[in-house]
């Protein structure tokens, strides 16, 4: 009777992603998961700390790979030298010079550009943040995007040049604020010091997301939550990055050849929040009647309660606003349903569709099918099957 072969242990260590320590992040716990499932994956050292010293610790522990973040030239240097293979999941060097698994930098600018542009916005302010390559490649996409949209002259890059925020940055930030003609938008290439130019925002006088929209290519749930309005932002892939470079670098433990390239992964998607929830129009009172209707699409309101709202005879509204946002108040407070709709399908897909249609302003779950399927192109129940 032969014996269960036992797998050989695998000493691992994590730099830039305590695992050892309490798990704060979906890349944390997908290594912890990882290791665990692996069954022959010991995490022997891992570190918050990105230094040069906590590097030269790895070649006294007899590691057989590592995960890490490089985040300097030195540190690759001092990566480079260790005598085993490791994956870095970082962005801060465009030429790590090891097996690099990271987010597409260049696709989270462009989807908050995309995201922007779809608003109708065409008059932009972006912040050239402290930080690493990723920063530029993300700049460099939004703005190429802008560009290729037909809006280039009316892009304005701002540099910061320290965090936190130093008095010169502050009253450079409020210059450009004061001189802005509204509606525009405002792109943070990192959610770094977000919740402070909000703050700047408002200060001057200026309304999120009224007078100027706010997105950023990254959103931490601890900066989130310190913002006001919520930020809008692009949603990067955490687990799938973590995944990868666990399994690349379990590939190069066993034997593969190491080469020194880049595996990109694409984002989620942009997680549209408060301070994008407006469109972009000069049309003062069309754009107050917008965001009635985005506010109260899932109540029992009608053209006629949003032409009071904004003091407006109902013909001249109608006019307006069909001349400024290329759609009927009708089908734009129709389709502000239908999106509300989608969004509790997938926050809550065993919501039965009556209750559905009655908390999105619909009259009924026929209507609510019909209206569905007219805008989204198949039923609610179709759409929660693909969704899932």
């Amino acid at each position: 009777m032969s014996s269960k072969q036992v797998k050989p242990w695998k000493r691992i260590a994590v730099i830039g992603a305590p695992v050892l320590q309490t798990v704060l992040s979906p890349f944390n716990a997908v290594l912890a998961r990882y290791a665990a499932e692996k069954d022959h994956w010991q995490i022997v050292f891992s570190s918050h700390e990105i230094t040069s010293s906590a590097f030269r610790v790895l070649r006294e522990l007899a590691c057989d790979g590592a995960i890490v973040r490089l985040t300097s030239p030195e540190i690759a240097d001092e990566a480079r030298q260790l005598n085993f293979p490791i994956v870095n999941y970082s962005s801060w060097l465009a030429e790590p010079g090891v097996p690099t698994v990271r987010r597409d930098d260049r696709a989270l600018g462009r989807l908050c550009a995309e995201h922007l542009l779809a608003k109708g916005f065409r008059r932009f302010g972006c912040l050239r943040l402290p930080g690493g390559w990723y920063i530029e490649a993300r700049i460099e996409s939004f703005v190429a995007t802008l560009v290729a949209a037909g809006v280039d002259a009316e892009i304005v890059v701002l540099p910061i040049r320290a965090h936190p925020l130093r008095q010169e940055d502050r009253r450079k930030f409020r210059q450009w604020l004061a001189a802005l003609q509204p509606p525009a938008a405002l792109f943070l290439p990192d959610d770094i010091d977000a919740p402070e130019f909000m703050d700047l925002c408002r200060e001057t006088g200026r309304r999120i997301p009224r007078d100027i929209a706010v997105v950023s290519a990254y959103g931490h749930a601890e900066t989130l939550r310190q913002c006001l309005p919520s930020l809008s932002y692009a949603a990067e892939d955490e687990v799938t990055i973590a995944t990868r470079s666990a399994e690349w670098l379990d590939r190069l433990m066993r034997g593969r050849k190491v080469v020194a390239n880049v595996v990109l992964v694409p984002p989620l998607g942009l997680v549209a929040q408060g301070s994008t929830a407006t469109v972009a129009v000069d049309d003062q009172e069309v754009a107050l009647a917008a965001e009635f209707l985005r506010n109260h699409a899932s109540e029992e309101i009608n053209v006629a309660d949003v032409a009071r709202q904004v003091s407006i005879a109902r013909v001249t509204l109608e006019r307006r606003f069909r001349q400024a946002m290329g759609a009927t108040l009708h089908d734009y407070l129709t389709r502000q349903r239908v999106e509300r709709a989608k969004e509790l399908l997938k926050q809550s897909p065993s919501l039965p569709l009556g209750q559905l249609a009655q908390q999105c302003g619909f009259a009924s779950r026929k209507r609510l099918n019909a209206v569905f399927k007219q805008f989204a192109g198949k039923t609610p129940k179709a759409w929660r099957d693909d969704a899932k």
